[in-house]
């Protein structure tokens, strides 16, 4: 899909011409000003090729530029690397000066996707009909989309759910079934609270068909924290049919999911996997009301007609494809590599496994948020989602970030006291000042969260970096 976005952009514009080139040796039928190279074949060549290369990452950067770092040192100031959204920015931003980095937002063709005059006129009806879309592996977070909507339908409201999407394994994050997590949702949606209302249509691949499904909803559920969610066809999809998503501020779709567009949640990279709030889920399932959303819905598809569509696309790429034959502006010397993030006493005091450091000092900047508290007052502080406190450990049964934990005595107390119920700042403060041990209980609290087993409200967090669009 994306490839072909690609070569039709090049067939659509009259000033490039292309030919082929062996994925092979590099050869190319004739001569070349520049070499657009979107599988990666460059780099896994031994050689390079003499003229300007134009490389397409794809979430390739969120995990740590693979093939691309180890050959770093002969990426050359005229060569060009193409990432989808400002977080892979971010991250090779880290990286020492070496080649141009281009932000290329991917698209959605406007004629498959909402097209036509304005939002399609939902039926009347008493409950509120909510969908998700995408693969079905644990990092899209499904299985946390249902728990938040049977939350919701225990307090009263009325929400049915539509899942569109197939099982899928995942090659980066392998140590799931994908069987078991299929029987997993099943076990979920069969809640008493959910019953009938939780429905699984597997893919639908006719483009109309989608379309209808979309536009049949009132809003999106997209709480992705896929390592490499670069960019996310499904929330422009249903934006160009004039309906929002509440998800995550994760990756590509920090870019452009804004409280003027949909609802999202706050999340952060921590040595145990990525965190979120489930309460914030809750809470920003329950705030995107029919009328709400029908607003968002609307801001949410004009922003995503500027912004993600085919003639944006083709204008950009057209842009960096003349700009990679000009001469390349001097840059400074090379700096050494980064590798992982720097150790501190969170290694001491609590033991995690299975250890995320590879992934965290390049999925830090895919999250909205540092992983630090700020004092807000008596904030709440609560374990990760689906987490058991058994005697001075933590064990995680989510199946998106699975992990086990050993704790200091220091935090015993409080770890027992969470186990009930959150607990607020300062009485986790004063659980931690009355170990036995010499603490500081801001300290320990954040390394903590700096490991992921404490989850804090979103107000605890520091603001976001980037600002919107």
């Amino acid at each position: 899909r994306t490839a072909s976005l690609y070569l039709g952009a090049l067939e659509r514009n009259d000033e490039v011409e292309t030919v082929a080139v062996d994925g092979q040796t590099g050869a190319a039928e004739g001569n070349v000003d520049v070499i657009l190279d979107f599988g990666h074949h460059v780099v896994a060549q031994t050689g390079w090729p003499s003229v300007p290369v134009i490389c397409c990452l794809h979430g390739t950067a969120a995990r740590g530029g693979e093939a691309y770092a180890s050959r770093w040192s002969e990426l050359r100031p005229q060569d060009t690397l193409i990432v989808n959204c400002r977080a892979d920015l971010s991250v090779l931003q880290a990286f020492p000066p070496g080649p141009r980095v281009a932000v290329l937002p991917l698209a959605v063709d406007g004629t498959r996707f909402g097209v036509g005059g304005s939002r399609h006129k939902r039926p009347e009806r008493s409950v509120v009909r909510a969908g998700f879309v995408g693969r079905l592996l644990p990092q899209r977070n499904l299985h946390r989309a249902i728990d938040a909507v049977r939350t919701l339908n225990a307090q009263g409201h009325h929400i049915e759910f539509d899942v569109v999407g197939p099982p899928c394994s995942y090659r980066y994050l392998d140590w799931y079934d994908s069987q078991a997590y299929m029987q997993f949702l099943a076990q979920q949606a069969d809640a008493p609270e959910l019953r009938g209302r939780v429905r699984f249509y597997g893919s639908i691949d006719n483009d109309a068909e989608l379309r209808d499904a979309y536009e049949s909803w009132d809003f999106l559920i997209h709480p992705s924290t896929v390592v490499d969610e670069n960019f996310g066809y499904v929330p422009v999809e249903a934006a160009l049919c004039g309906t929002a998503t509440v998800g995550t501020r994760w990756g590509g779709l920090r870019d452009w999911l804004h409280r003027s567009r949909g609802r999202s949640v706050p999340c952060w990279s921590t040595r145990s996997g990525v965190r979120f709030s489930q309460r914030e889920l809750v809470r920003a399932i329950r705030s995107c009301s029919r009328g709400e959303a029908s607003e968002l819905g609307e801001s949410a598809r004009s922003f995503a007609l500027r912004n993600y569509g085919v003639a944006a696309f083709d204008e950009n790429l057209g842009a960096i494809i003349r700009e990679a034959v000009l001469p390349p502006t001097p840059q400074s010397s090379h700096a050494s590599l980064p590798s992982t993030i720097e150790g501190n006493s969170v290694r001491d005091l609590i033991s995690v496994s299975p250890q995320w450091d590879a992934l965290y000092a390049h999925l830090e900047a895919y999250g909205s948020h540092r992983m630090e508290l700020r004092d807000t007052g008596d904030i709440q502080l609560d374990l990760p989602f689906m987490s058991e406190v058994r005697g001075s450990g933590i064990e995680c049964r989510d199946p998106a970030w699975q992990f086990s934990a050993n704790l200091a005595s220091a935090t015993t107390a409080l770890f027992h006291r969470l186990a009930r119920a959150p607990v607020g700042l300062a009485e986790a403060t004063e659980l931690i000042r009355k170990a036995p041990e010499d603490s500081c209980p801001s300290s320990i609290l954040r390394d903590l969260l700096a490991a992921g087993v404490l989850v804090p409200e979103a107000s605890a967090l520091p603001g976001e970096r980037l600002t919107d669009i």
